[in-house]
């Protein structure tokens, strides 16, 4: 859970468990063993309504499309539009469970099935008028096919229920300089966030985007960590944000030539939306970029599933050090068969107080999880490419994408996640830290439900299960609910690859977020 998430979490309310009414989930599950059930048979949810804000398109710097590389490609810049796809589920669905279930009972006067209201807005607010698709199963799903902002999400529980809700932008530059893929998770306001992999060095850009979605000005707090310790700020660490407005910093204008920063943020007066955007040139190569959202809290404990490694290319674990003592890590890899032995990750690695290191993994490629165990607070990520075997259109070189892999939560009772736009392209990578059994459910682009893939998972493994196994659903895949047997076990991302094989390889993952937020929401329970 981000901390971005957590001031909405703040709001919800205890709600006796009678209120959803016995008897709610019922009938047969669909896929998977007719007689087999999910041993957790309880849920948390989140408040009523969850308010999402979406990054919108990424911007560079003026002189980055002209003065530098190769203007013919880039004069037109990045992909100036983006597609958000939402999902939402009532904390009584059955798919939060492990079944597909519909219930005659789920309905409203009319005899139409409860399902959670999805509403879009564009970054000034307007009413986009996008239709919500339900099904009858408590589940609803809405699709932007593109926008040139950064819309704002709004999704409400059926009947004021608690509702469990995700949203996730995609934007994709398939040629050019800025060629690259980028998903991103739309989260809430927030007054504290943090960020780690983005690049200042030669080629690259990192921008800090500072959004204010109510009508109170507010004052962010930015600290730059590099590999030399806390950048000196200049004068530049406070911003003030006008209500309803933006603010890009340019980061590279104060910690130029960084091979990888972590920036911290804390807000006064009022929560902003934030997020990073990072692009990368090697000369006249792309070498992609991301948006990036906050990252989980640092954590003497972090699990980053959905790392993919191309042939041929390199990955970095990157660690980063707030606190004031130095933190001595050990890192680990795990791949489907079990441990991976890699050069450099047995080793302990001190990550001096304050500062940004990072760490090479080589000798491998294709999907990976990478663990990382602390004695003091961290957070990590890691950097990997995928590269094209050829030039693509007329690049100096052979292009790449970079991904920037976060940790993911752990899913105590289940875990949901909203897919791309673009559809699902790629694979969902389960790391399980002990051995478990799995549930997988496909939720549609009409609020419906797909076919139960039902997994055993060894313990200390990252075990993939591709696109082209998730079937059953209409109007393609809006997003997926995993539900593992044990809590804690299981710790998952969603691994997004190129639509159009034509366009060479790209690249970006996105975390599974727990549907469980602690004692701030409401538990159901499955009699």
């Amino acid at each position: 859970m981000t901390r971005s998430m957590r001031p909405a979490l703040a709001l919800a309310s205890v709600v006796p468990i009678l209120v959803l009414g016995a008897g709610a989930l019922v009938g047969p599950l669909a896929g998977g063993s007719p007689d087999r059930s999910v041993e957790r048979a309880e849920t948390t949810a989140s408040p009523s309504a969850a308010a999402l804000v979406c990054p919108g398109p990424v911007q560079v710097p003026k002189e980055l499309q002209g003065s530098t590389g190769d203007k013919k490609l880039s004069s037109s810049g990045p992909n100036g539009r983006v597609g958000v796809r939402s999902v939402g589920l009532d904390a009584d669905s059955s798919l939060l469970f492990g079944r597909v279930a519909a219930s005659s009972t789920r309905q409203d006067a009319d005899g139409n099935p409860l399902a959670p209201s999805i509403t879009a807005a564009d970054a000034a607010g307007e009413d986009l008028g996008i239709d919500t698709a339900t099904g009858d199963v408590g589940a609803s799903a809405q699709t932007i096919s593109s926008i040139s902002n950064g819309p704002q999400v709004t999704v409400r529980g059926s009947q004021d229920q608690q509702v469990v809700a995700d949203a996730v932008q995609t934007t994709t530059t398939d040629a050019g300089d800025f060629r690259s893929l980028s998903a991103t998770r739309c989260t809430g306001a927030s007054t504290q966030a943090s960020f780690l992999g983005a690049s200042t060095a030669s080629g690259a850009s990192a921008s800090l985007l500072l959004r204010s979605t109510t009508d109170r000005p507010a004052t962010a707090s930015i600290q730059v960590w590099t590999a030399d310790g806390p950048a000196d700020m200049g004068g530049r660490s406070q911003v003030v944000v006008a209500p309803g407005k933006e603010e890009r910093v340019l980061l590279e204008s104060i910690v130029p030539d960084q091979d990888v920063i972590g920036v911290s943020v804390s807000t006064v007066g009022a929560p902003l939306a934030m997020s990073l955007q990072d692009t990368e040139r090697d000369g006249l190569t792309p070498l992609g970029g991301e948006i990036l959202s906050d990252l989980p809290e640092a954590s003497r404990s972090s699990v980053i599933p959905g790392v993919r490694i191309g042939k041929g290319t390199k990955a970095q674990v990157v660690l980063m050090n707030e606190s004031g003592a130095d933190a001595h890590v050990q890192l680990a890899a795990q791949d489907a068969k079990g441990a991976v032995d890699l050069p450099g990750l047995g080793d302990e690695v001190t990550v001096p107080a304050g500062s940004v290191i990072t760490v090479p993994v080589e000798g491998v490629d294709g999907d990976l999880a990478i663990t990382a165990d602390s004695d003091q607070k961290v957070s990590a990520v890691v950097r990997s490419h995928v590269q094209s075997e050829k030039k693509l259109g007329k690049t100096i070189g052979k292009p790449s994408d970079l991904a920037v892999a976060q940790p993911a939560p752990a899913l105590r009772d289940s875990g949901v996640i909203a897919l791309p736009t673009d559809g699902a392209h790629g694979a969902l990578s389960l790391a399980a830290t002990d051995a478990t059994h799995v549930t997988v459910i496909p939720v549609g682009a009409d609020g419906g439900a797909g076919k139960s893939v039902e997994l055993d998972l060894a313990g200390d493994s990252a075990t993939d299960v591709p696109a082209e196994d998730l079937t059953g659903t209409k109007g393609g895949i809006a997003g997926l609910v995993v539900v593992p047997d044990d809590p804690d076990a299981v710790h998952a991302a969603w691994i997004q690859t190129e639509a159009n094989a034509k366009a060479g390889p790209l690249l970006t993952s996105v975390p599974v977020i727990p549907a469980a937020t602690g004692g701030s929401g409401t538990t159901v329970r499955l009699g």
